[in-house]
């Protein structure tokens, strides 16, 4: 599969004003794919980003490799101990310089026209505060894509009540003034993206894109 084309032709026809977009990228022992998650943002179309890495007291070559990257929009923060992966969200949200913030994982992988086709949603679409997309669920092994998920586009407004959002966590990517409006749960562990959307959902309006636009491990 090709991925990216696409972006790079609207890219070239629209003017980019300088929207920063802010990620955040949590790890814990992750030496495994964490340098591929990384190069998945560098080969971004849209270059106009800081990358927050919060390395969540690991004890293997994670270190290493984020202490070799050479980029200067990626911002590197060393916790000497494990916290959590709550803890290092709004760790990385609270040192956030971006407009948009949007949301990366360790092991998984953003296709090139992701933040530049999120951007564009959230500045066309000014009623919502999040946009996810569907992912390509793949074999870490095989290396072959099982399925998409979610399968149908979405729109959750706040005029509805939900009782859970399927709008996959790593593929988030949220308005800044609403991200740290709300922020993570420091108590909640288990399902801190869920609590996050209903607790903010009566003031909210999120959407699931119908286009994958990260694989996911």
């Amino acid at each position: 599969m090709r991925f990216g084309l696409l972006a790079r032709a609207k890219l070239d026809k629209v003017t980019i004003d300088n929207d920063l977009i802010s990620i955040i990228l949590p790890v814990f022992n992750a030496q495994k794919t964490l340098q591929r998650a990384i190069n998945s943002i560098i080969k971004q179309t849209y270059p106009i980003w800081e990358l927050i890495i919060v390395n969540d007291g690991s004890t293997d070559n994670s270190i290493s490799i984020i202490k070799n990257i050479n980029d200067k929009r990626v911002k590197k923060i060393f916790l000497k101990e494990n916290k959590g992966l709550v803890h290092c969200l709004n760790l990385g949200i609270s040192l956030s310089k971006g407009i948009y913030v949007a949301r990366m994982d360790a092991d998984d992988i953003s296709l090139p026209e992701r933040l530049f086709c999120q951007l564009q949603f959230l500045k066309y679409n000014i009623i919502y505060d999040l946009v996810g997309s569907q992912s390509y669920v793949f074999d870490d092994d095989t290396k072959s894509i099982i399925n998409i998920h979610p399968k149908n586009q979405k729109k959750y407004l706040s005029k509805i009540y939900y009782f859970s959002y399927d709008i996959p966590h790593p593929t988030w990517m949220a308005r800044s003034v609403w991200i740290k409006k709300y922020l993570y749960q420091e108590d909640n562990v288990y399902s801190e993206d869920q609590e996050l959307l209903i607790r903010a959902s009566l003031k909210s309006n999120y959407f699931l894109m119908n286009e994958p636009l990260l694989l996911y491990s």
